[in-house]
C-alpha cells in the first residue's frame, strides 16, 4: 500500500500450508506471517493449524514455512488465528499473537511464545 492506503499490487499466495492472516515486518525486507489452513479431523470435525512463514518482500519468495501448533487455552483457536508480531533480543526470538477475536468477555488474551537463539 502506498501512504494514503491504496494497494500498489497484488500477488497470490504459494503457501501450500497457510492462509495468512496477517504479516509483520522483520528486517532487512522481509515479512513474518501468521495464519492457519482448516484440516479435517476425526468424525467429521475439522481443526486449525496454524503456521508461520518468513517471506522475501522483493522476490514474495516463502523462504522458511513452519507449522505452529499451539492452541489459545481460551477457546481453542490456533495461535496464529490473528495477528502476530515477533520480537528479537540478544538471546531469544519472542512471538507476540492475539488469536480469540475478543470472544471472551474479559477481551482478547495476549500470549507470548519465547524461543532461545542459538
Amino acid at each position: 500500500m502506498d501512504p494514503t492506503g491504496h494497494q500498489l499490487e497484488s500477488v497470490p499466495n504459494e503457501s501450500h500450508l497457510l492462509d495468512y492472516q496477517d504479516c509483520d515486518y522483520v528486517a532487512r525486507g522481509k515479512q513474518l506471517c501468521g495464519g492457519v489452513t482448516t484440516l479435517p479431523g476425526p468424525n467429521n470435525t475439522t481443526y486449525d493449524l496454524g503456521g508461520l512463514a518468513l517471506l522475501d518482500l522483493k522476490s514474495n519468495r516463502i523462504l522458511h514455512e513452519i507449522p505452529f501448533p499451539a492452541f489459545s487455552p481460551t477457546t481453542n483457536h490456533s495461535a496464529t488465528r490473528n495477528p502476530v508480531a515477533l520480537e528479537t533480543t540478544p538471546t531469544k526470538l519472542r512471538l507476540f499473537s492475539a488469536p480469540d477475536d475478543g470472544e471472551d468477555p474479559q477481551g482478547t488474551e495476549l500470549q507470548i511464545y519465547e524461543s532461545p537463539l542459538s
